[in-house]
């Protein structure tokens, strides 16, 4: 990726996403799914869980694909 990723950018990523969804459960999109993953190998795991509302489990299935 060409931008620095933090913990900011993707969280409002995560919230923009969250806004303009229809629906109560909506698959997150490919690219933002993937930015949460490289963002923990930076960032402690349970910083990027609580600040992007994301599950542990979903973060690890995530990594795993």
């Amino acid at each position: 990726m060409s931008q620095t990723l933090t913990i900011e950018i993707v969280k409002s990523r995560f919230d923009d996403w969250r806004s303009k969804k229809v629906g109560g459960r909506s698959r997150i999109p490919d690219h933002i799914r993937m930015q949460a993953v490289e963002l923990a190998k930076t960032v402690p795991r349970p910083k990027v869980i609580e600040q992007l509302r994301i599950n542990g489990s979903i973060l690890k299935e995530w990594e795993r694909s």
